[in-house]
């Protein structure tokens, strides 16, 4: 069964704050997808959408709430973040349209940093022309 949506209108809005609960919640219940897995309140949301000093979009499909992107430049090119697409809206052709739109308008290079465990985004992304660059290491215990 082809699940992909008919041709639609798929925008990029700038994040506004009557957005912060709908994003809270998308976030909140899909927050295994991220490398800070903790449920964010709305104070903290509160004081990052404050300090937020870089792009952050809403993805609208018809004029309907389907995800969200941020991109932040960097000295070796953009680097997408929150990337995150509403269940309803997923494997459907709206990434890669998001990612057209977003080369178009900052240009290439472009990287995404994709949890290891997080293999379906990592198809996604390969099915876009995104490679394996770089691995990301962490330490956490002070003991060793």
């Amino acid at each position: 069964m082809n699940r992909r949506l008919p041709e639609a209108k798929i925008t990029l809005r700038k994040l506004q704050r009557d957005d912060l609960p709908w994003l809270r919640n998308l976030r909140n219940g899909n927050r295994d997808y991220f490398f800070d897995t903790h449920r964010i309140s709305q104070a903290q949301q509160e004081t990052w959408y404050r300090t937020l000093s870089y792009p952050f979009f809403v993805i609208e499909y018809d004029g309907r709430k389907a995800g969200t992107v941020g991109i932040k430049n960097a000295a070796q090119g953009n680097e997408i973040h929150n990337v995150l697409i509403d269940g309803t809206y997923r494997r459907r052709g709206i990434l890669r349209r998001v990612i057209d739109i977003l080369c178009a308008r900052y240009g290439l290079p472009i990287y995404a940093e994709v949890k290891p465990s997080n293999r379906d985004a990592i198809k996604a992304y390969g099915k876009l022309g995104f490679e394996p660059v770089a691995y990301r290491l962490e330490r956490r215990d002070k003991t060793v």
